[in-house]
């Protein structure tokens, strides 16, 4: 393969066993490089010290317009990769790594094989020619040339290019119907698989009893799989028997899907009230206090920023499902699930959307709340979120925002300018710290109101 340090790679091929780079067009070796020193009036202490870390004599300097310099002959494009290509392995970065074995390299998974080709022939110390196919239909291949090296693996049964990975597997799926992603698992998907194969499979009907979303979080959360409508989904294996593979993937989601049964049944069975008398032992933020603080703040905040009886009430049992088992399960669920909750409690429609839409918008062009009681609910949470972080001195610095809270400023903004709702920002927050205040909450010192405006400005 031809690869080097300083060169842009051609193509780049990513799977669940392989990492490839292919690099075309190197020459066979490098340019002449003039290496710019010091001036010749630097005196000869510094020519000196130039030299030596560059390992030649004083003498073999060059000046040119007044300066030294080192010429840098040409070197072969091999001499220089079997240098490089050992670090090029060990510059790959990830967020959770170790080392396999002694004195081996620190990588994300055990590293089983190496292969480096310079057109036909290895280099350095990568001396091996082979690498190896699909994990089950293709053993150990010879890859007799870099450029052959994405047919030799199509021979052996992988794809290796992730792009066409994606292509035939939105083929397939569009075939079979229906199909939809809502937690965005294709990308994940496509990395999972060598060879993708798309099959359409059921579950038991009697798991349709569930909230739908809640199947199909089970569905995508955990085992990545596309819901179909009613009880079919598909399922994106990397070969194997088509009746097999179908028959294992039912059962592991109906198992699934009888844990958040059973999950969801014991919430119901507690009821949205007593989940929301739990709230005082959730801790909600170190020195914020718990989320019956936050409940009781968000109580005040919507009467502040003008909500009714439904917003109020919204407010009141919004953090309920902080303290249910199947939020536990799956986060995802947090504010839906609440809403569904209070439907089966038997509140009113208004406070059961506002509940379950306090969180929208949740990207800077998802949808807004549906209805003012959710719009208020939505604009407190946010307005106490930002109010909490900056009373703690947590505002975002740099890239980094744990919190959320330039979304969470950007959602104000779009809840203001396209939900029409009017907020008195500087006031909301002043209201937010005071009751802040009041719980006992660990704020600084030098908290100043007019931070959080300017930073919603800012969006």
């Amino acid at each position: 393969m031809r690869a080097a340090v300083g060169v842009e790679a051609s193509e780049i091929y990513v799977g669940p066993r392989r990492i490839a780079f292919l690099v075309r067009d190197l020459p066979e070796q490098t340019p002449e490089e003039w290496v710019a020193g010091p001036p010749v009036r630097a005196g000869d202490k510094a020519a000196e010290g130039f030299a030596r870390k560059h390992g030649v004599a004083r003498d073999e300097l060059v000046e040119r317009d007044g300066v030294l310099g080192v010429v840098k002959q040409p070197q072969p494009i091999a001499e220089i990769l079997a240098a490089r290509l050992p670090a090029i392995a060990a510059g790959l970065s990830f967020s959770k790594s170790m080392v396999w074995e002694a004195g081996g390299l620190r990588f994300a998974r055990p590293l089983r094989w190496q292969l480096a080709l310079l057109d036909a022939e290895p280099v350095g110390q990568y001396t091996r020619r082979t690498t190896y196919g699909h994990r089950w239909a293709g053993g150990e291949v010879e890859v007799p040339h870099a450029e052959r090296y994405t047919e030799t693996l199509r021979a052996a049964g992988v794809e290796p290019d992730p792009a066409e990975r994606r292509r035939q597997i939105v083929e397939a799926l569009d075939a079979i119907g229906g199909w939809s992603d809502p937690a965005g698992v294709l990308d994940e998907v496509v990395q999972l698989v060598e060879r993708p194969v798309v099959l359409a499979a059921e579950f038991d009907q009697r798991y349709l009893e569930l909230p739908e979303r809640v199947a199909v979080t089970a569905m995508q959360a955990h085992q990545r799989y596309f819901p179909l409508g009613g009880a079919r989904f598909a399922v994106v294996a990397n070969s194997g028997d088509p009746d097999v593979v179908r028959t294992g993937h039912a059962r592991v989601l109906e198992s699934r899907l009888e844990d958040a049964t059973f999950t969801f049944e014991r919430d119901v069975r507690v009821g949205i009230e007593a989940l929301a008398s739990r709230l005082a032992s959730i801790l909600f933020a170190r020195g914020a206090g718990t989320f019956a603080d936050k409940r009781d703040r968000l109580v005040r905040l919507v009467e502040a920023v003008g909500g009714g009886d439904a917003s109020r009430e919204a407010a009141r049992l919004a953090k309920a499902d902080q303290a249910a088992e199947l939020v536990r399960e799956f986060p995802e669920l947090e504010g839906y699930i609440g809403g569904e909750y209070a439907r089966l409690a038997g509140y009113p429609e208004a406070v059961a959307v506002a509940i379950e839409q306090q969180y929208l918008p949740d990207a800077a062009g998802g949808p807004l709340p549906s209805t003012e009681p959710g719009k208020t609910l939505a604009a407190a949470d946010k307005i106490d979120n930002l109010t909490v972080a900056f009373a703690l001195a947590q505002r975002p610095t740099g890239s980094r925002d744990p919190y959320g809270l330039r979304r969470a400023a950007i959602g104000l903004c779009r809840l203001a300018l396209e939900g029409g709702l009017r907020l008195e920002l500087q006031e909301l927050v002043a209201v937010s710290h005071k009751l802040l205040v009041e719980q006992g909450a660990a704020v600084s010192a030098g908290f100043d109101s007019r931070e959080v405006v300017e930073f919603v400005g800012e969006r």
